[in-house]
């Protein structure tokens, strides 16, 4: 494969990943930016922040409320907690930056997924499954 081909593909591949972006990032520009975490995205975002301020290991976040016993808790797989931790640690604090960094990991899963298929199958295997899973929601919904 010359070399221009296999740039020509990796440049493929990388619009692919901002092209599934888009519609994540234009969501937390329109709807999200000033939202407050609730759900799910209030356990992860606050329990990943008391690790990042060093208040204690999987501390159950709703423990800052009223009338809530301070403990640990295990609700949500720990993985997550601690990728939003580090944000946290490297300055990426607030609710709707942790979304824009959620959309570069989402990216970044695109991009290895295109990856791992053209290994298996291909260049054209690789940009197909990389669309797919730029467009399949579990990858970008949350």
């Amino acid at each position: 494969m010359p070399r221009s081909e296999g740039a020509r593909w990796y440049l493929w591949l990388v619009l692919v990943c901002v092209a599934g972006s888009a519609l994540p990032v234009v969501w937390i520009l329109t709807h999200d930016l000033h939202a407050v975490p609730t759900g799910d995205a209030f356990y992860f975002h606050y329990q990943a922040k008391y690790i990042a301020d060093g208040r204690g290991w999987f501390i159950n976040p709703y423990s800052g409320l009223p009338h809530q016993p301070l403990g640990p808790s295990a609700e949500h797989p720990p993985l997550w907690i601690l990728v939003l931790a580090f944000a946290d640690t490297i300055g990426i604090t607030s609710y709707p930056a942790q979304l824009f960094f959620a959309c570069a990991i989402g990216a970044g899963a695109v991009f290895c997924t295109g990856l791992a298929a053209r290994e298996v199958g291909g260049r054209r295997v690789g940009l197909v499954a990389a669309v797919v899973a730029a467009v399949y929601p579990n990858y970008w919904i949350n």
